[in-house]
């Protein structure tokens, strides 16, 4: 009897301990559930004011191998929000102000966030092209040429020119459309379309011009018999445009001095015009065919694979194709400069060794994200 007792005991001695046991294992997982869980609070500024933007969509997005919505929020009258998150993930946060989205870097903690908005216009005349760099190379009976404009807006106080028509551009007789680009300032590229203005080449993009840098990169290619004759249209001033020539090809303009060389690099030959106004007559003609090197290799690989496919990002329009942002820093490369004489054609060549540079630091950013 007191054996069957002292047994008795024993099992209702382990069933408490199996109880605590489970207690303790609960309280540890609560512990640590609470001690990963995190809060990111901050607030929507309107640039264009200075002032907090009351009423603005917020939305909360987490970053690891994809990029995917966790929960909306809405500024409020002091354009401040809250959103839980986990302390050891990283978020990107997008807040969407006049129909045009705006996101932060890549966050994580519980540092205080700001982003940053500003007021939308139809139209603005501190937008500026400083630059337009074409790409050449040649497969079998086609030329493909790559373009990069280079905008800039300057609106003072700072505004996003939003319409139906921010940028167009023309293309070559006979030529086709095969892509189009947009990089927002301090942002990766993406995707978007053109549309066809008139019966002409004339091609127009909607997409919002925010304040500072955008790079715009059209791609399109022509039929090609080992010579070609291109005469670029100007719609508006432009500082600087740059023919990026493979040394395999020849570059003949069809009006004395519009062009000057301007050394080579990475294996292409720079033949630069400065100062260019709407009408100015740029006809130039191509021979000869791309005789691939490492280096120039590199760069049309790189001009050519601007945009890559990716996951969604908060400044894209619908059903575009974009990178995460996880690498900003898209700075010029200065210190080539002593390639060109003369302080304008100085900065001509920052801009384009910035964008080649940009290209490269584009391609680094993605595959530190990846």
């Amino acid at each position: 009897m007191q054996a069957g007792h002292f047994q008795l005991h024993i099992n209702a001695g382990r069933a408490q301990g199996i109880r605590y046991l489970g207690h303790l294992v609960a309280l540890i997982c609560l512990l640590t559930s609470l001690s990963s869980a995190s809060t990111i609070v901050g607030t929507v500024v309107d640039r264009s004011t200075g002032q907090p933007s009351a009423g603005d969509e917020v939305v909360l997005y987490r970053v690891d191998q994809t990029m995917h919505e966790e929960a909306r929020a809405k500024s409020d009258n002091q354009g401040q929000f809250r959103f839980n998150t986990q302390a050891d993930a990283r978020y990107l946060i997008a807040a969407v102000h006049q129909a045009v989205s705006y996101h932060t870097a890549v966050v994580t903690g519980t540092a205080a966030v700001e982003v940053s908005v500003y007021d939308a216009a139809a139209a603005l005349n501190e937008v500026r092209e400083e630059s337009d760099t074409m790409f050449f190379e040649t497969e079998a009976d086609t030329l493909r040429v790559t373009e990069f404009y280079v905008l800039n807006n300057q609106s003072n106080p700072p505004r996003t020119l939003s319409t139906n028509n921010t940028f167009d551009f023309a293309l070559p007789r006979q030529a086709v459309l095969d892509s189009v680009a947009v990089q927002p300032p301090k942002t990766l590229p993406v995707r978007i379309s053109a549309s066809r203005r008139g019966l002409g080449r004339h091609y127009g993009v909607a997409y919002p011009l925010r304040p500072g840098v955008s790079r715009i990169r059209v791609v399109y290619h022509l039929p090609y018999s080992g010579k070609a004759f291109l005469a670029p249209a100007l719609s508006r001033p432009v500082a600087a445009m740059a023919l990026m020539v493979p040394e395999s090809m020849l570059m003949e303009s069809k009006i004395p001095g519009a062009f000057s060389f301007r050394g080579k690099h990475d294996g292409l030959a720079v033949y630069v015009a400065t100062n260019l106004r709407p009408g100015a007559s740029l006809s130039f003609g191509l021979s000869g065919r791309t005789r691939t090197t490492a280096a120039n290799d590199e760069v049309i690989s790189l001009a050519r694979s601007l945009t890559f496919p990716g996951t969604r990002n908060p400044t894209a329009p619908p059903h575009s194709q974009v990178s995460i942002p996880l690498n900003p820093q898209l700075a010029p490369v200065s210190r080539r400069n002593r390639l060109l004489g003369g302080a304008c054609l100085a900065a001509v060549l920052t801009i384009v060794l910035g964008l080649m540079g940009a290209l490269r630091i584009a391609r680094r950013a993605l595959a530190l994200g990846a």
